[in-house]
């Protein structure tokens, strides 16, 4: 079996860039576009460390406590950066990434319906992800690098027994 080169081309879909220049500038940010090959780094070091954010042993916050707390946490400069195109399986650099600095973070919600966006600082030690349902399950969700707990084997055997019935 021969693996398949992962591709370094964008990807194509219906990307909100417009949607997500409008929200930057509400927000009164000045951005730049990352170069795609920075855009896909960022995207696989944020894998390494969120890439399991939705299951249960990561301790997260959702909705306004999570928008507050990202806001709290940010110092002015974060990266927002497109993650996964909804109709694709797995986290991938799609669109396009950028550079931002602003006061306030931009809500970025009318966008998430296009595409999962997540803000994070540069070191990547918290992130507000807007997932393509987040107005649905009440919000974007934010985590820290530490709030990470690794299943126990009690807890990872209660998983196994829940799926088998």
């Amino acid at each position: 079996m021969t693996r398949r080169k992962r591709s370094t081309r964008k990807r194509v879909m219906t990307f909100p860039a417009e949607i997500i220049h409008e929200s930057l500038r509400l927000c009164g940010a000045t951005w730049k576009a990352l170069p795609y090959p920075d855009h896909q780094k960022v995207v696989s070091r944020w894998v390494s460390v969120y890439g399991e954010i939705y299951k249960s042993y990561w301790r997260k916050k959702s909705g306004p406590r999570a928008i507050a707390d990202a806001e709290a946490a940010t110092e002015k400069a974060f990266l927002l950066v497109p993650c996964r195109d909804p109709s694709q399986r797995g986290w991938d650099a799609v669109g396009e990434a950028y550079s931002c600095l602003a006061d306030k973070l931009p809500d970025l919600t009318e966008a998430s319906h296009f595409v999962d966006i997540f803000i994070s600082p540069q070191n990547l030690s918290w992130t507000l992800l807007y997932g393509h349902e987040t107005d649905v399950f009440g919000g974007p969700i934010f985590a820290r690098v530490g709030w990470c707990v690794a299943p126990t084997p009690e807890r990872q055997e209660k998983a196994r027994y829940r799926k088998r019935n």
